[in-house]
């Protein structure tokens, strides 16, 4: 495993060379940024892993209709856990569920009402991303969220030199830096293929990616991860 005490774009370079860099692969910081937000989207809201950062926001919302400070949407973030208070001041977990769920819920004659279920309090989003919880009594919301890496360039900034600076789990940092390996070896093979480079060097590029895929999943499995999508067939 890569030394604890470099940088992200060092630890990255013990892996598949010094030569990576922003001149050579020019989308180097996009690259990067993905793939830590790849990685965060497969760890469970509920994993242990969040406890381990400090990128996490938490803000304080009342009433149904959120957009998380009014500032982000959908996009943007991975909520990881939301809390509702209710009339009694008990705090209660709030259960994630889709929309036409939700929506169902509203119908106060309907089976589904949700506006009076305090002791199971549930979130969703709409289409456009805005977010809703119920009940919806104007009681006290607290939002944790893991705000995705756009603009952060690790090359150029020291202070994204470790873990806690970085804020990402730090139990998953080394699954962040194989997914970018892998994401600037995919980079690497397609400028091969279409300057028609020398097939060795395609062949090694080919076989070193699928070496460090084999490490990036057995990463994740050690982290209890589960490496699939919604929807993915098991």
């Amino acid at each position: 495993m890569a030394e604890a005490d470099k940088q992200i774009i060092e630890r990255i370079q013990d892996l598949i060379g010094s030569d990576v860099s922003t001149t050579t692969v020019p989308s180097l910081v996009d690259l990067v940024n993905s793939a830590f937000n790849y990685v965060a989207d497969f760890i469970p809201s509920e994993s242990e892993h969040w406890r381990h950062t400090n990128r996490l926001v938490e803000i304080t919302e009342t009433g149904q209709d959120l957009t998380l400070n009014n500032s982000y949407i959908a996009s943007q973030y991975k909520v990881i856990s939301v809390i509702y208070t209710d009339n009694s001041g008990i705090d209660r977990q709030a259960a994630e569920i889709g929309w036409d769920a939700y929506s169902r819920g509203l119908d106060s004659t309907s089976i589904f009402y949700n506006q009076k279920s305090f002791k199971n309090p549930t979130y969703t989003f709409n289409p456009r991303g805005k977010m809703f919880v119920s009940p919806s009594s104007g009681q006290e919301i607290q939002i944790t969220y893991f705000l995705y890496f756009t603009t952060e360039n690790f090359t150029t900034n020291t202070g994204l030199s470790d873990d806690e600076n970085w804020f990402f789990p730090t139990s998953c940092l080394y699954a962040g830096i194989l997914k970018s390996c892998l994401n600037i070896l995919q980079h690497k093979i397609s400028v091969a293929i279409q300057d028609e480079e020398d097939q060795e060097l395609l062949s090694l590029l080919q076989a070193q990616s699928a070496s460090l895929e084999k490490e990036f999943s057995s990463e994740l499995q050690r982290l209890n991860i589960p490496y699939s999508m919604t929807g993915d067939p098991e």
